[in-house]
């Protein structure tokens, strides 16, 4: 059993599109970069998870955002969706149809709208993961609870039972997880409008912008 990895890129962009005339944020590029959000997230993810199964899921509606997760990565998954629990759910779902040696042990959960988390913190939440006793591990940085999210595969089922748009935040509240302090506010900079990519987490600015997180953080 091996470890993999959802990069969840299924969402509509609703709040990205109204801003900018009706660009997905994943396909927008990164401030001072040729790379798109999509394309800056699965880059790196590749150079953690070298020799671990890397699925994207994406939303069927978005064609576009499809197209280009087909350029990059072996494995992608067009989903019917209304919400990122859903998307869960049906990745679950698909993945039952590995063979047994493909099956895993743990999986992570990454959204694709953070183009800026290191790859040195996604290597250093895989081998922690290998030596914890707990069934969830999770990064934070200044002490707020960042992505991605590691699930060990006895959980699948209730991943699997998923629905709406609440992610797996149930399954957080439920069972207690590993917390592992990094040096990396990439596992909070996630890109919902224009002014996220030069909004760094920690400051005033960014607080403003993300005042939902914060009030419901996990």
């Amino acid at each position: 059993m091996t470890t993999g990895i959802f990069i969840m890129a299924a969402g509509l962009s609703t709040r990205f599109k109204r801003i900018s005339h009706g660009q997905h944020k994943l396909l927008a590029k990164c401030e001072n970069s040729p790379l798109s959000v999509l394309e800056t997230t699965t880059k790196t993810v590749q150079k953690a998870f070298q020799n671990s199964p890397i699925f994207i899921l994406t939303n069927e509606q978005e064609t576009a955002v499809t197209a280009h997760a087909h350029q990059l990565n072996k494995h992608v998954m067009p989903l019917k969706s209304d919400g990122l629990s859903t998307s869960i759910a049906a990745g679950i779902d698909a993945l039952q149809q590995l063979t047994p040696h493909q099956r895993l042990k743990h999986l992570f959960i990454l959204p694709a709208d953070l183009p800026f988390i290191q790859r040195e913190t996604l290597m250093l939440l895989q081998g922690r993961f290998e030596k914890s006793d707990k069934k969830i591990i999770r990064p934070t940085f200044q002490g707020l609870s960042g992505h991605p999210v590691g699930f060990h595969h006895s959980l699948f089922p209730e991943l699997q039972a998923l629905s709406g748009d609440f992610g797996a935040k149930i399954l957080l509240q439920k069972h207690t997880s590993e917390k592992v302090p990094v040096l990396d506010p990439g596992i909070l900079w996630d890109i919902d409008v224009p002014e996220d990519f030069a909004t760094h987490p920690g400051t005033l600015a960014w607080c403003a912008l993300n005042a939902e997180y914060l009030k419901n953080r996990a």
